[in-house]
């Protein structure tokens, strides 16, 4: 499963940090009443106040995500990558955002930048789980590599189970892409047990099956635009 890395926010530096959080916040605290026309007003607010603030726009992004507004999504993030190059949350936001439409090239590139500059911690591991993602699940065969997924997916699970649930079932996943399904079953049902709060496994009970049928697990693009309703 591909994850968008959530960091803390003011992750970088730039003018009107604090201004830029309470309008964060305040945009949240609409979103959770469903109130996401307003929501989207904050966050807009905050990028017109604030242009060159990378926060400001990765926070309306995470929005766009999140409401699987994946192409306004992009936008913001790549406006944070370009103000914001040596943070490198924007460049695997960015990349997660590619993978749910389908543009796994664009993806792979994000990926692999960001691992090429040997990040530690959660950043290392949101990469990896993405990359391995790709490397098991991929529909178009050119970007799967089953070996590599494995050492990807289970690099991420060792650096701290940073999202536990997510982790395990792209582990899971890329073992069924080796043909070494009894280990895919026994991740994929880790996973579920292991899903707790926003980490939430998606299809888990669809992939179960899928091993336990012996077949591999394939990427559904998203491409549809939701309405912030």
């Amino acid at each position: 499963m591909a994850l968008l890395l959530m960091l803390p926010c003011s992750a970088f530096a730039a003018d009107g940090r604090l201004e830029v959080e309470m309008y964060r916040r305040q945009a949240m605290a609409l979103a959770v009443k469903r109130n996401y026309e307003e929501a989207l007003r904050s966050f807009d607010t905050a990028v017109h106040r604030y242009p060159t603030n990378a926060d400001a726009y990765y926070n309306r992004a995470v929005f766009y995500f999140d409401r699987h507004q994946y192409e306004f999504a992009l936008g913001d993030f790549d406006i944070v990558v370009r103000l914001a190059p040596t943070e490198l949350q924007g460049s695997i936001a960015r990349g997660a955002a590619y993978l749910r439409v389908g543009r796994y090239e664009e993806a792979m590139a994000d990926f692999n930048k960001v691992l090429n500059l040997y990040p530690e911690g959660a950043v290392r591991a949101g990469a990896l789980n993405n990359r391995a993602w790709i490397e098991a699940a991929c529909p178009d065969a050119r970007f799967r590599n089953g070996p590599q997924a494995v050492i990807d997916a289970k690099q991420a699970v060792d650096y701290g189970l940073w999202h536990k649930a997510s982790c395990l079932g792209t582990l899971a996943a890329a073992y069924a892409e080796v043909a070494d399904f009894d280990s895919a079953i026994k991740y994929v049902q880790q996973a579920i047990a292991a899903q707790k709060g926003s980490d939430i496994l998606e299809g888990a009970n669809e992939q179960l099956t899928a091993y336990q049928q012996r077949r591999h697990w394939r990427i559904k693009a998203e491409t549809k635009k939701s309405e912030l309703s």
